[in-house]
């Protein structure tokens, strides 16, 4: 804007047309980048604008005696809140009296499980964000009501803490943004150096005369060639087309320059759940008849009417009936699968659109469903065993227990009751905790036949929960009670648990439940790992779980050893299993520790982790509860391992240990999806949200937002991340080449008095115009292959900008083609009997209009309109030679390492039409009447291309030498220089 201004106002003193041009083009190009710039800044959004989306906007209050519908933001401290199935929860209440309650806090935590709610009274030692009796505000009522007394509101909320916690955590400049502003301050240190050296050669030569004319001709021009108006475009452009290829593979770019920041992520901190995992709670495993796997479910239509039981029907039926989730296809439901080798075995006719019906309800309720859903349709089997009576789950009882009535002639509990000898037709099914069903039952069904409880079952039976729980899958047990005809009397009268037997039941089976991992996330991993990036789990799931999740994933190798809390009890951990869970970041889920008040690590191991043999390897798991005692050295421990896993986090564990990671100088990526996730999204280098199942906080805080929630989708956008780089890199390199010999014809002229090889129009027409099109095709060129076996690359030493870039540019090929454009013009003066030394301070006097006669040494003399005439054809000839060169060299670019022959020369389409834009374009501005004379130049003679040509090999072979040192040498010092 600067040049453009002093341009139009030195018009006045130097009245030529091609200054005012010049300064009108100056003014446009800064009005169009200004325009581009504010329309990036307005698709930016306030992050804490989105929690207005998960508020509730009605609730129903006690006032003055009388239950009133109020506005949720007239909610004070001590309102009695009515909370009901489908509310959502106004503000944080204490719960004093609760029927059943259940809440879902998937947005506040991020886990999908539903909470029970209770009117008990909290632990005084627990933090208020593991109570049991508080339903926080933005929670969803799923079941049961209750009745709540207001605690917080508003700011004091638990939503309103992390809102907090949000908009006080800064954003941080992304390494793009940092890269730039290094090369902005680059350029223009180096143009203002060099006008003013330029113009201060010119004044001091011509002893003060002409200041205003050399000021226009040497400072502005200087700047304006030295400045790549086109880097802006080219670098927009190129994010831009990322972001368009990266919307095709579902991740959705919100903050353009973060993608390259993607590209330089050496440590990523992944959710677990829908991240790693599909988020489909799946049965994958089952103990049955004293033996394991699905398949055992294939052959019970095999024994469907023989006259003995079937523990693999039984266990069937008691997960079909004993269950409330129902097939349903409307918005909010809970996606379910089941293993493959699951098949239909009822005779039904099963289409390909029938199977894996979308369930909703309890996720494992609908885990279940889903698989004996595929077995025989669910409708069918209830439709046969009517529900007398039912108490559901609750966290204190762990079981779920219905009594249903059969047909005499069943061929599933009809015939248990047949081989029991007893003669019934009403039975209780349970299903819940195996240790608490086990402890119900005497008898279990194998073979056939129904077999009392001994030492060998009990051994058996806990060697199949140990290797299920050891999975981190979830495990649930079923049983069967025949009730005799008095006992079905009385149930018709059941009216608690307490009046449900408890005793001689019959043990059946286990089924394992868990969110499986993605199929592509191992292969995605790995592929992490190839690159030296590390990917550490921050999940709010119990460590069980989350190690083995990890395991399969290949986070932790599967025979690594984990570090781990010392203090951290398998009887606590297999406990808090068997139970639903609310993660840290929900108020009631984790259930009360019942083990002194914990040592911190330091005190409990000394201040050295050496000495600690459970510490050993390259794996660790960090609970939650550990992580606010870690002193630094203890962190710098953690952190140097290959394979972390934090488990039971906080929003404040997570925002710490972005934080702990960004002091060591790590590019950090976080994921996330719910509120809790908003502060370490924003504080990361870049903040990755969940499309599908993410809250708005997450989606507004992140600068990448993944469609289809998939962790292999991260990788992709660090593949083009790095790509960026790359092709930010080629396109500075070969930018700034054309950068010298367009300033030469300036020094020429400043310093020796010689004509301008080049106008001022000509130099934007290059910049702005020619050398737009190849540029930006290198958005589209491909990676190099190996650039996913390269470590991240070291933001303190790999710069955008470095000194092998800039010595390439100025110093290696920028020399080369300005000594052959400097050549070629020389030579097109020869043509006319002119030679350099009948030019030598020539200062202007001739070579413009109305010049006075010149005459060379050799005797030929020329008018003003011949002299510019000459001066035209000269500058086509510097003209043509530097773009046909720059044509030649955008090809040399398409690669930094690997030879041009082992990359695929034509596949970048966009570089072909690039070219062949470039030089038809240079065609029209030399060749058309007219419009040369406004840019200087004039139709050059037949050999102008043969300069330009040999100036392009010679850039050919001086690439292939040089990319070959590198390869062969990479150590060496030569090769260090050379590499850009």
């Amino acid at each position: 804007m600067i040049a453009g201004f002093l341009a139009l106002v030195g018009y006045p003193f130097d009245p030529l047309l091609e200054n005012l041009i010049l300064g009108i083009v100056l003014f446009l190009v800064v009005f169009c980048l200004g325009t581009l710039n504010f329309w990036q800044q307005k698709q930016a959004q306030e992050v804490m604008d989105s929690f207005k989306h998960m508020l509730a906007d009605k609730c129903m209050v006690m006032r003055e005696g009388h239950r009133v519908e109020i506005d949720a933001q007239h909610l004070v401290v001590g309102d009695l809140v009515f909370l009901g199935s489908g509310d959502k929860v106004p503000a944080d209440c204490r719960v004093i009296h609760s029927s059943g309650l259940k809440v879902e806090c998937a947005a506040l935590t991020g886990e999908s499980e539903p909470v029970e709610v209770v009117a008990e009274p909290d632990d005084p030692e627990e933090p208020k964000i593991e109570s049991k009796a508080l339903a926080f505000n933005g929670s969803l009522c799923l079941d049961g009501s209750a009745l709540g007394l207001v605690v917080s509101t508003g700011d004091d909320t638990m939503v309103g803490s992390i809102a907090s916690l949000a908009g006080s955590t800064t954003l941080r400049e992304t390494t793009m943004e940092k890269e730039v502003k290094r090369f902005v301050r680059f350029i223009a240190v180096l143009a203002i150096s060099m006008a003013v050296v330029f113009f201060l050669i010119g004044v001091v030569r011509r002893k003060g005369q002409d200041a205003v004319r050399i000021f226009i001709q040497g400072f502005l021009v200087v700047i304006v060639a030295n400045v790549p108006q086109g880097i802006p475009a080219t670098v927009t452009s190129l994010l831009m087309i990322t972001a368009q290829q990266l919307a095709k593979r579902n991740v959705l770019v919100k903050r353009l320059d973060a993608v390259e920041a993607l590209g330089a992520t050496s440590v990523i901190a992944s959710d677990k759940t829908g991240t790693l995992t599909k988020n489909e709670m799946t049965v994958t495993d089952a103990w049955c008849d004293t033996d394991y796997g699905l398949d055992l479910f294939e052959d019970c239509e095999d024994t469907m009417h023989k006259n003995k039981p079937s523990a693999r029907r039984l266990m069937a039926t008691v997960a079909t009936v004993c269950n409330n989730a129902v097939a349903d296809a409307a918005d909010g439901e809970v996606v379910v699968s089941v293993s493959e080798d699951v098949v239909a075995t009822d005779g039904a006719e099963h289409s390909a659109a029938d199977e894996g019906r979308a369930m909703k309800g309890n996720p494992s309720e609908c885990a279940l469903l889903a698989f004996t859903d595929r077995l025989e349709r669910y409708e069918a089997v209830r439709a046969r065993y009517p529900v007398q009576f039912e108490i559901p789950f609750s966290s204190k009882l762990k079981w779920h227990t219905v009594v249903v009535e059969f047909g005499e002639d069943d061929a599933v509990l009809g015939a248990l009751a047949r081989a029991a000898g007893v003669s019934t037709n009403r039975a209780m099914l349970l299903k819940g905790a195996p240790e608490r069903v086990l402890d119900f039952c005497s008898h279990h069904v194998a073979g056939g036949t129904i077999q009392e409880v001994d030492p060998k079952f009990e051994h058996a039976f806990q060697t199949a929960y140990n290797q299920f729980g050891s999975e981190g899958q979830r495990v649930l047990g079923f049983a069967v009670k025949l009730l005799d005809g008095e006992s079905g009397q009385r149930s018709h009268k059941i009216v608690s648990e307490k009046e449900i037997p408890r005793s001689d039941m019959i043990f059946v089976g286990l089924a394992a439940i868990m969110d499986p991992p993605r199929d592509d996330v191992p292969g995605a991993i790995e592929k992490c790992k190839r690159a030296g990036i590390r990917v550490f789990m921050v999940t709010g799931d119990h460590p069980l779980t989350a190690v083995a999740i990890a395991r399969k994933v290949g986070i932790v190798d599967m025979s690594e050893p984990i570090g781990v809390r010392e203090s951290m009890e398998v009887e606590r951990a297999e406990r808090e299993r068997q139970t639903p869970k609310r993660s840290p970041g929900h108020p009631s889920q984790t259930p009360k520790r019942q083990t002194p008040k914990r040592t911190p690590m330091r005190q409990a191991t000394g201040s050295s982790f050496s000495s600690r043999q459970s510490l050993c390897g390259n794996a660790m798991v960090v609970p939650g509860w550990d992580i606010d005692d870690l002193t630094d050295e203890e962190w710098d421990h953690i952190l140097n391992k290959t394979g972390i896993v934090f488990a039971r986090t906080t929003p404040q564990h997570k925002l710490e240990i972005c934080r702990r990671c960004q002091e060591r100088g790590e590019i950090v990526a976080v994921t996330g999806d719910g509120v809790n996730d908003g502060p370490a999204l924003k504080q990361s280098d870049i903040g990755v949200a969940m499309g599908r199942n993410g809250s708005e906080v997450a989606k507004e805080a992140a600068d990448i937002i993944l469609m289809d929630d998939n962790f292999a989708s991260i990788v992709v956008g660090v593949e083009h991340g790095r790509l960026i780089f790359d092709n930010l890199k080629k396109t500075i390199a070969y930018t700034l080449t054309h950068l010298l010999p367009e300033i030469l014809p300036v020094l020429l002229l400043l310093a020796l008095g010689l004509p301008p090889g080049l106008a001022s129009l000509q130099i934007l027409t290059i910049d702005l115009l020619t050398e737009m099109g190849p540029a930006i095709s290198l958005s589209y060129e491909m990676q190099e292959a190996d650039i996913m076996n390269q470590p991240p690359r070291d933001i303190e030493n790999d710069r955008l900008v470095s000194f092998p870039l800039v010595a390439y540019s100025y110093l290696e090929v920028g020399v080369l083609e300005a000594v052959v454009c400097f050549l070629a013009y020389l030579f097109t003066f020869a043509t006319f009997g002119i030679m350099l030394p009948d030019l030598l301070f020539d200062d202007g006097a001739h070579f413009v209009e109305g010049a006075e006669l010149f005459c060379s040494s050799s005797g030929k003399c020329y008018a003003a309109e011949s002299q510019v005439y000459i001066l035209g054809i000269v500058a086509s000839t510097w003209y043509v030679t530097l773009i046909v060169s720059q044509a030649f060299h955008i090809w040399m670019t398409k690669t930094r390492r690997i030879s041009i022959f082992k990359h695929p020369l034509l596949k970048n389409r966009h570089m072909i039409a690039g070219v062949v834009i470039e030089l038809c374009l240079m065609a029209i501005f030399i060749l058309i009447p007219g419009l040369n004379t406004i840019l200087g130049a004039a139709v050059p003679r037949w050999w102008v291309w043969i300069p330009g040509v040999v100036c392009g090999i010679l850039i050919c072979v001086f690439n292939e030498l040089r990319k070959l040192l590198i390869r062969h040498f990479p150590k060496s010092i030569p090769s260090r220089l050379l590499f850009w």
